[in-house]
């Protein structure tokens, strides 16, 4: 669902899976990209590249790989809610003022608007 709100707000959308099978229906859903988390070569080609991340993975999942896909000041909102907490990203990362809200934080909404409202300002001028 979070594919096809962000393709009609005119984002340019990023769907990661585990699974290499899932590359089709992530383009079917409207990803403009669709990468393959486990594969490091495809996640070297979009690292300090997002504003922001929408992590919708409802299981226990190592962040860092995420977090180092994220510019400066960017924002991943987990709105999974796994039965374990996350294993601890690393502080390095933290340093690098990276921020993570959880979906019951009303400034998520604000923020998520943000963004997308920035990406299609930008895409407008162009």
């Amino acid at each position: 669902m979070s594919v096809k709100i962000a393709q009609a707000m005119d984002a340019h959308v990023v769907l990661f899976t585990t699974s290499a099978s899932k590359i089709e229906d992530g383009k079917r859903l409207g990803a403009d990209e669709v990468v393959v988390s486990k594969d490091a070569d495809q996640m070297a080609q979009h690292v300090n590249s997002f504003d922001f991340i929408l992590n919708t993975v409802a299981a226990q999942h190592d962040l860092n790989p995420f977090i180092a896909l994220l510019k400066r000041d960017g924002n991943m909102t987990l709105v999974g809610a796994p039965e374990h907490d996350h294993p601890a990203p690393q502080h390095c990362r933290l340093a690098d003022r990276w921020h993570r809200r959880n979906a019951g934080d009303a400034r998520f909404l604000r923020q998520a608007r943000h963004h997308l409202r920035y990406r299609t300002d930008r895409h407008a001028s162009n």
